[in-house]
């Protein structure tokens, strides 16, 4: 029954709807307005509205009051998602306790626009839309396409619009002209970011390069040292330690046969010895005495074989003695060819040293030159994705003239950050920024929300703007003290 009252406009004549009363003290009419605005609107059990039924008899300002969470925010809610569907309605459109609310709106140039709301078991929401001419006529191609040529970036609010931070306002301002820098940004980023991390691998290897020791009088490649062969020299050492080895050879036999001549001695006198004990007892012992001379003879003839042997080694020590060489100078001269040798391979090796740190002092900056250029690459490629950005940013078809986007997303006014214009100019761009996008029918309506915000100057200015733009600017103020206000009570203004 409420959905048959809500479509049957409560009662209301088709007549009377189209009947324009006098225009009420302080608001503002535009009657050579070309684009259409809300005629009548028609609201029941959209979230806090149970019923409210508004005709703003041409008013360009539409003023809706009452007390905080009286239905004024609903009205507005409503109005945005009649028209912009299912991107405007709020996750639970239909009023608390209800399963049914209605939306119906009537512009000025006879098109109506009815969209229904069902609330599902499951709780989620469906519902119809129905848009329609004063002969009854649908739009081809879908009533919802057709609406979102028509009311364009009508659910910017442009009060919040002044509120909101820097990168905020340019997102949405990139959203109502159409702007789509997204892949342009990211490229930016990722090119800001590797060029980034390129100047601190180019910083670092300059630096590396810098102090990397290098030698002037270095040549490019590392000598061989000049070193001289101790082979022959080594080869006279060894043949003069063999004529000392000889020598003392020589000098160790001459011993052992004295040792020898000595021990015989020794024995012959032993033998003397006995053979005087042995006269002394001739009667006793001679026939000892025979075998004793025996073998003393052997013992004397043997110790002439060791004399001559003597006498052979005196001489062969003599002759070895003559023929020692001392090996000391060749010593000597071994050392000092070492020690040349030493400084020449020091030399070469301190020279190779040399040459290998040139080697990697080029490497280092061949390196930093390479990396240097490939920064320096990125940064052509961020100017000619910035030149991109610009061009595209430049192309676009801005709300109003004079506005447009920086490089680091500040919207810019004049030239200058939007945050430094008058607060005239600010409520002239963020009313044309709600009222951007539409075609050349498009339905010329601004909703602001905490209207109570803005002073009886600010008011007044709104109410210049929406002449000066042919347009109907709804607005909600809390309380009832304004004149012409459409006061909300409890969810009603009936």
């Amino acid at each position: 029954e409420r959905g048959r009252a809500c479509l049957r406009w409560h009662g209301l004549t088709r007549e009377s709807i189209q009947q324009t009363p006098a225009t009420e003290p302080g608001t503002t009419t535009n009657t050579e307005s070309t684009m259409p605005t809300i005629k009548a609107l028609r609201v029941e059990n959209f979230k806090a509205v149970r019923a409210v039924d508004i005709e703003p008899d041409g008013r360009q300002i539409v003023i809706l009051g009452g007390d905080n969470a009286a239905g004024k925010t609903s009205v507005l809610d409503a109005i945005a998602g009649a028209l912009a569907g299912k991107k405007a309605l709020p996750s639970e459109p239909v009023h608390r306790g209800e399963d049914r609310g209605c939306v119906v709106i009537e512009l000025d140039d006879g098109i109506t626009i009815r969209r229904t709301l069902t609330r599902k078991e499951d709780g989620s929401t469906g519902g119809t839309l129905k848009v329609s001419t004063a002969d009854g006529m649908s739009p081809s191609g879908g009533a919802q396409k057709w609406l979102d040529r028509r009311i364009g970036a009508m659910t910017v609010d442009p009060l919040a619009f002044l509120h909101k931070d820097d990168k905020a306002q340019a997102e949405q301002l990139r959203q109502v002209a159409g702007i789509d820098t997204t892949d342009i940004d990211a490229t930016i980023k990722e090119l800001r970011a590797d060029r980034t991390l390129k100047g601190r691998e180019v910083k670092r290897a300059k630096g590396a390069a810098e102090v990397a020791p290098r030698y002037a009088d270095a040549p490019d490649v590392a000598p061989v040292p000049a070193v001289v062969s101790a082979s022959a020299i080594v080869a006279k050492v060894d043949a003069a330690v063999a004529t000392v080895q000889a020598s003392e050879e020589a000098a160790r036999t001459l011993q052992a046969a004295r040792d020898a001549v000595a021990r015989g001695e020794e024995a012959v006198a032993g033998l003397d010895q006995e053979m005087a004990v042995i006269e002394e007892e001739i009667a006793r012992l001679m026939a000892k005495i025979e075998a004793i001379k025996g073998k003393r003879s052997t013992y004397v003839a043997a110790l002439d074989v060791r004399k001559a042997a003597v006498v052979e080694a005196e001489n062969a020590a003599i002759t070895a003695a003559a023929a020692v060489v001392d090996p000391t100078p060749f010593r000597l001269q071994l050392n000092a060819l070492e020690a040349t040798n030493a400084a020449a391979r020091k030399e070469a090796a301190q020279v190779a040293e040399q040459v290998k740190a040139n080697a990697r002092a080029d490497a280092l900056q061949a390196d930093a030159d390479a990396l240097q250029a490939e920064y320096d690459a990125l940064s052509a490629a961020i100017a000619t994705a910035e030149q991109d950005r610009a061009t595209l940013i430049a192309s676009a078809a801005l709300p109003v003239d004079g506005l447009g986007l920086s490089d680091d997303g500040v919207v810019l006014f004049g030239g200058l950050p939007f945050s430094q214009a008058s607060q005239a100019q600010k409520m002239r761009v963020s009313l044309a920024i709600a009222l951007a996008g539409t075609d050349e029918n498009g339905i010329r309506v601004a909703l602001i929300r905490d209207a109570s915000l803005l002073d009886d100057k600010s008011m007044q200015l709104v109410a210049e703007l929406a002449a000066e733009m042919n347009a109907q600017v709804w607005l909600e103020r809390v309380g009832s003290g304004d004149d012409g206000a459409v006061v909300i009570v409890d969810g009603s203004n009936l």
